[in-house]
């Protein structure tokens, strides 16, 4: 035998022994959930829009730079996140994500074609890029989890609301919009107890 009295064993043993791993895994899932992710990004949704708020247009390009350093980022937490939890990647939500990708990198090149004269409006473009990004969003929780879905679908409306409804506030609308309750999801992602 393994060295284990199976005499000596209780249900109730076996129990304490279930519920103990049971915390265990639960807490190290709790580290994984993406929480960070939310967190770096709603703090960076805070600060792009607002950076073409209180910037002049010369230094806007702070914003493209504020996501670079968001994707570098979350870059850095993902692999260090892979340390502590090996699982295999779901190869057909990495395929649907670079197709997301691939069709917004594609749809700004049309929307550039478009613009009177070439230049974007820089609402527009801010609209386009969070409501891909928003995309990448509804189809994790469609995968995963139905919050971030439905998180993903009611930033898209927020979006949508601000770009038509509050032309004149956009950029505040967004950061507090958008970029607060995104941090405010990544604090629930954290704490939530299932």
């Amino acid at each position: 035998m393994s060295g284990i009295d199976a005499s000596r064993v209780g249900l109730e043993d076996v129990r304490q022994a279930m519920r103990e791993a049971d915390g265990t895994g639960r807490e190290i899932a709790r580290g994984f959930r993406g929480h960070r992710f939310m967190i770096l990004w709603g703090v960076l949704w805070v600060l792009m829009p607002l950076s073409f708020e209180f910037l002049p247009q010369s230094q806007w390009w702070a914003c493209p730079a504020l996501a670079m350093f968001g994707g570098v980022a979350s870059m850095a937490i993902g692999i260090w996140q892979n340390r502590f939890v090996r699982s295999r990647p779901d190869r057909y939500f990495q395929a649907a994500m670079i197709g997301i990708l691939a069709y917004a990198a594609l749809g700004f090149i049309v929307l550039l074609q478009t613009a009177p004269g070439g230049r974007l409006d820089a609402k527009i473009a801010y609209a386009y890029g969070c409501l891909s990004a928003m995309a990448i969003y509804v189809l994790a929780g469609a995968w995963f989890r139905y919050f971030l879905y439905w998180f993903g679908l009611l930033t898209m409306a927020v979006t949508a609301v601000g770009l038509f409804a509050f032309r004149d506030i956009f950029w505040y609308w967004m950061a507090l919009g958008t970029g607060i309750p995104l941090i405010l999801a990544g604090v629930y992602e954290r704490y939530r107890t299932t």
